[in-house]
């Protein structure tokens, strides 16, 4: 009987452990981000209508779209972020192997073609300083293949993580500095964008 209680309780912390949930939210300058809501920037205003990005850990065979019009992607499935290294965006095995399922499949909307592969970041929006149409601006970051490889790591280093945080604004900042208003493809702007995000990872 004891044998019995014992395996019981140890199941039980098993799938507790298992079923861990860490939060997940975009921000812009540590304020968290309301798609559609207009936010101060500068000397104006910029606006948010789109924010998707990959996390991944192809070690344990990990890929998920966390999506800001999606509540329920703004929780990770992966256990213990504190102790492991991810990364921003898939990686480049996963991108030569086509389109796939699940989080990776391309109805998504996160896919270009089995040439260009996965979009690791899609952010969309409105600001008044880019000269197109209707200040529209789209970041659509990718690129698995030299010399244009955009996936990053990351590590994070809080053991007791509960709330993970994506800052956007030093690249949405960097963007605006170089006039940049629209990116669809992989090339050297993309990259730089790509780094300049993996910096804006905090924990809480």
């Amino acid at each position: 009987m004891k044998v019995g209680l014992i395996t019981f309780f140890l199941l039980i912390f098993i799938q507790a452990k298992t079923q861990q949930k860490i939060d997940f939210q975009f921000a812009f300058n540590a304020n968290a981000i309301t798609l559609n809501k207009t936010i101060p920037f500068l000397a104006d205003s910029i606006t948010f209508s789109k924010i998707a990005v990959y996390l991944s850990s192809p070690e344990i065979n990990f890929y998920q779209l966390v999506n800001a019009e999606n509540d329920k992607s703004l929780q990770l499935d992966f256990e213990e972020i504190g102790s492991n290294t991810f990364y921003l965006g898939v990686d480049s095995l996963t991108n030569s192997n086509g389109a796939m399922g699940g989080d990776l499949d391309p109805t998504k909307g996160m896919y270009w073609t089995w040439q260009s592969g996965y979009i690791n970041v899609k952010i969309e929006g409105k600001y008044s300083g880019c000269n197109t149409r209707n200040n529209k601006f789209q970041f659509h970051l990718g690129g698995y293949q030299n010399p244009f490889q955009t996936i990053q790591k990351i590590e994070i280093e809080n053991q007791n993580t509960k709330t993970l945080i994506l800052d956007i604004a030093p690249m949405i900042k960097q963007a605006v500095d170089s006039n940049w208003c629209e990116i669809m493809s992989p090339g050297n702007e993309a990259v730089q964008l790509s780094n300049t995000l993996k910096s804006g990872f905090k924990t809480e």
